[in-house]
């Protein structure tokens, strides 16, 4: 990380970034992770969390709705699986990152993913003695 960014670089490149949230305490460094030589970063508490989901569901919002998904609804209609899946593939490569683990993320995200392509999404309903994921 490079301790000496100033604000008119900042958006030069996206390490610049993750410094700059470092550096004002946005994020915080997680516990070593020995043999893997890099560092972590953690949300720090409650409060800049939610920061976090606003500002980050924001921009991913802003994101989704310059890109044209009507293709992808069209393979999720069709039950063609491989063009689904080189579909999530590609965004998921574009937007998140490899710590992004939990299911609940995903979760959120393919929710996401499917509201932004104009469908009507329901999450986590129950359905007489079950519950379903997502409903489209």
């Amino acid at each position: 990380m490079a301790e000496d960014l100033t604000y008119d670089i900042v958006y030069e490149s996206e390490s610049n970034i993750w410094t700059m949230l470092y550096l004002t305490g946005y994020l915080t460094k997680a516990p070593e992770q020995p043999d893997s030589g890099l560092t972590a970063l953690v949300i720090p508490n409650k409060e800049v969390r939610q920061i976090f989901t606003g500002t980050v569901s924001k921009w991913f919002s802003e994101t989704l709705k310059r890109q044209d998904f009507s293709s992808f609804v069209q393979a999720l209609w069709s039950g063609e699986a491989e063009t689904v899946q080189a579909t999530l593939n590609d965004v998921l490569y574009g937007t998140i990152s490899y710590f992004d683990s939990a299911e609940n993320y995903y979760h959120g995200f393919v929710s996401g993913l499917l509201r932004g392509a104009g469908l009507n999404v329901k999450s986590n309903r129950e359905h007489g003695l079950g519950r379903s994921d997502i409903v489209i």
